[in-house]
């Protein structure tokens, strides 16, 4: 699978953080996505649209973050926006902050199935204090807390990708794990997906509060895996490509459930990891979300 590179064009936008966006559902459109040039900084006023997406037991807060870019920042699925939040950088006095950047979450059609508009899934990042227990607004994500607080009115600078040569194709696997039916994102969406598209689209949901392994433990993604682990091991080696997106403290329990399940096929799971990624497949790639959102489908990349 081919993978374009990313340059960067700043564009700065303004945000509407009271307007609700209706959840899409999914239609046809013809959009053009012919070549296009954009001078090294674009200033233009565009509106953006930030909503709760979590229910209120849900652990932690998720937003739906709409960026109406009027056709003038295209993207394909699995591309990502740069997002510079406002004020200095502490790390160095008199510079900008650093670019987040921000898988985007909708398809390239966006919200409206206009090709204008880019949807962000971003959860805030906030920060504890493990010896007291209370929040240390000094500590929480910078970008995060910005796009979430959003308010009418207000500034945020993008930057676009390019234009991408490849197309998806095939079967898509996603496996969802949030603690509680809270938690779900976009869960009528994919499951609209999964009606809609059944030879192309499988949906798997972890609830860890809420459902059971085999064992009588907390249901977690890698408690997915294993229970598919035949059909899963079956699709890497024909060429499948697996991501994982989440914290990096996840990764040693998705590992281990691995290497079980290769051990008990009667394989090494150290050389079918070292052949697959001879082969460009079974990357492993992990994303650490401190500050960085959730993707709707591609960069999840399961299969």
């Amino acid at each position: 699978m081919a993978h374009s590179a990313l340059y960067q064009v700043p564009v700065t936008v303004s945000i509407n953080s009271d307007t609700f966006v209706p959840k899409s559902v999914l239609k046809s459109n013809n959009v053009s996505f012919h070549e296009k040039s954009w001078t090294s900084r674009v200033s233009l006023d565009f509106k953006i649209a930030s909503s709760r997406l979590v229910g209120p037991k849900a652990p932690g807060e998720t937003c739906h973050i709409v960026i109406d870019h009027g056709g003038n920042v295209p993207y394909w699925e699995g591309q990502s926006y740069g997002i510079i939040p406002p004020g200095e950088n502490p790390k160095k006095p008199g510079s900008p902050h650093n670019v987040r950047l921000y898988s985007i979450a909708s398809t390239r059609y966006g919200d409206f199935f206009d090709g204008k508009t880019a949807s962000l899934c971003v959860r805030r990042a906030v920060y504890y204090d493990p010896e007291t227990g209370k929040e240390d607004p000094s500590k929480n994500g910078v970008c995060s807390n910005f796009l979430c607080d959003s308010k009418p009115g207000d500034k945020v600078q993008i930057t676009g990708p390019s234009v991408p040569t490849f197309k998806f194709g095939g079967l898509a696997w996603l496996f969802l794990g949030v603690a509680n039916s809270d938690s779900l994102l976009y869960d009528d969406e994919f499951s609209k997906y999964l009606h809609d598209y059944p030879d192309n689209f499988r949906f798997d949901r972890a609830l860890s509060r809420e459902q059971r392994n085999r064992n009588g433990g907390k249901m977690y993604v890698q408690d997915k895996i294993e229970e598919y682990s035949d059909e899963i091991f079956k699709l890497l080696d024909g060429g499948a490509h697996i991501y994982f997106c989440g914290l990096k403290g996840m990764m040693p329990g998705i590992q281990d459930t691995l290497r079980r399940v290769a051990e008990s096929r009667g394989e090494s799971w150290d050389e079918k990891l070292s052949q697959l990624k001879k082969k460009n497949s079974g990357m492993l790639k992990s994303i650490d979300l401190n500050d960085v959102p959730f993707t709707k489908m591609m960069k999840w990349r399961f299969f």
